[in-house]
């Protein structure tokens, strides 16, 4: 009896060990049971939201021009009532830079793209700030919101409503804190409940809604 003769011989005995072995291995290596369908195609796909806040259409503008586009510095009035005075790059917010909403907001800082982009400062009339950065008008990275009771909260955004830090309220008493979906959260120990302290979402605050 040859090797090959051996073989089918073993694999012909079900109730041996070396039989039983071989069936699983040959099993265990046939694609349909050796790889699990991968779920990740099956997950829902979040939607891309746009920026919350990009340049409009320009109603009247006094500056200076680069082939019949705005260039360099100029002042701008838009038709949505924002008001941009600073650096352009052909035809668009770029470079330093302030953006006034009247009557809700002011924000100083870099701009690209007709977008805020960059290290910024953005105050609302009722007195909140936020220092950090901006990538295509939604916060990233570290930033810090100065609320106009004297507490804040500093921590490292991710998204216009979403972020993860401290909060320090008036009486400089600092706990861990978080926001999700706007809601500024705080938790003071790890079996306490969290609180709401604040709503914040910059989406709604550059859309002059909060």
């Amino acid at each position: 009896m040859n090797d090959r003769q051996w073989d089918d011989w073993i694999r012909a005995q079900p109730g041996t060990f070396w039989g039983e072995e071989k069936r699983r291995l040959s099993q265990s290596l046939t694609p349909a049971t050796s790889y699990a369908p991968s779920t990740r195609a099956s997950r829902p796909q979040q939607p891309k939201l746009p920026p919350p806040l990009v340049q409009g259409k320009v109603k009247t503008y006094q500056g200076g021009k680069f082939l019949f586009m705005r260039h360099r510095q100029g002042v701008a009035e838009h038709c949505d009532g924002m008001i941009y005075e600073g650096r352009w790059f052909l035809g668009d917010w770029g470079g330093e830079g302030v953006l006034t909403l009247p009557n809700v907001w002011v924000y100083r800082g870099r701009f690209a793209a007709g977008m805020l982009h960059g290290k910024g400062t953005l105050t609302l009339q009722n007195g909140l700030t936020f220092e950090g950065r901006f990538r295509k008008s939604v916060p990233v990275g570290k930033g810090v919101v100065t609320f106009p009771g004297g507490s804040r909260f500093e921590g490292k955004w991710y998204g216009t409503g979403e972020a993860r830090g401290k909060y320090h309220d008036a009486d400089n008493q600092m706990s861990k804190a978080f926001i999700e979906n706007g809601e500024l959260k705080t938790k003071n120990g790890f079996f306490s409940r969290a609180r709401t302290q604040q709503h914040l979402c910059f989406r709604e605050i550059l859309n002059g809604q909060f």
